[in-house]
């Protein structure tokens, strides 16, 4: 009775411990599309991504890949996300459609990488939108909300074909407007010609010189000299914020890609 006893104990903790492996390897396996060297992410917030790519992989017969790393191998965002994809095994049927955006933490840059002629052509005109609508949450550190909405740019663009283009409020668009030199110029083109008809208007004669109103004799100079006081010289680094389109192009696999990416 007590050997019985110790055999069906053995086989109860046996059974929980193999219980426990399977989890953990149903955990890993869970993640498998949601790489995150720099630990940004929660498990319950990987688990939650990796079950909304499924549900793209089943939905729209398209992969999708997460990635966010410190480390590119020396590789450019571009040529890295590109060979991830390629040489990790992702990618859906004959032309292995699918997107990966690299988050890449050394370079603050992201790169989406659009793989399969389909997904190339789709998303062509809609990647400068989705990076327009990631990198601000990107920016402030929201890895997780970043996520969610590529995932959700992917859902718009299937559903419907492409992404909205957003309607600029008058504040955003007087933003552009003074960021932008062609204000300047037309001001000072504008200024140029308003100077030379006055000008001509007057037949080239001058009529107010620096003596018009000075009463004679009233300056006088007694002394001049000159002093050097100091020079001071500021070296200012302009930061940038630009995003790009990475076009059609071929990786080291030998597929062809498209994408884009910028800085955050």
């Amino acid at each position: 009775m007590f050997k019985l006893k110790r055999f069906i104990s053995r086989v109860f903790w046996l059974s929980l411990l193999v219980l426990c492996v399977f989890q953990s390897s149903v955990l890993f396996a869970s993640s498998q599309n949601v790489i995150d060297e720099m630990g940004f992410l929660s498990e319950k917030e990987i688990a939650h991504l990796q079950s909304e790519i499924e549900g793209i992989q089943d939905n729209y017969l398209m992969d999708l890949v997460i990635v966010i790393t410190d480390d590119t191998q020396g590789k450019t965002s571009m040529v890295f996300a590109d060979d991830y994809f390629d040489y990790n095994g992702f990618g859906i049927g004959d032309d292995y459609d699918g997107i990966l955006l690299l988050v890449n933490m050394d370079a603050r840059e992201l790169w989406i990488s659009t793989t399969g002629s389909q997904t190339i052509n789709q998303y062509e005109s809609s990647i400068d939108v989705m990076i327009d609508q990631i990198t601000p949450y990107l920016s402030n550190g929201q890895y997780y909300e970043a996520s969610l909405e590529l995932i959700r740019n992917i859902e718009t663009i299937e559903d419907k074909g492409a992404m909205p283009v957003v309607q600029k409020t008058f504040l955003t668009k007087l933003g552009d407007m003074v960021k932008s030199p062609i204000p300047y110029i037309a001001g000072i083109l504008l200024a140029s010609i308003a100077t030379g008809i006055i000008t001509l208007s007057s037949k080239g004669k001058v009529t107010v010189t620096n003596r018009t109103y000075e009463a004679p004799g009233s300056f006088k100079l007694e002394r001049q000299t000159d002093r050097f006081i100091r020079e001071n010289i500021h070296r200012v680094k302009i930061e940038t914020k630009s995003s790009s389109g990475g076009g059609s192009h071929t990786g080291s696999s030998g597929r062809s890609h498209g994408g884009g990416g910028g800085g955050f």
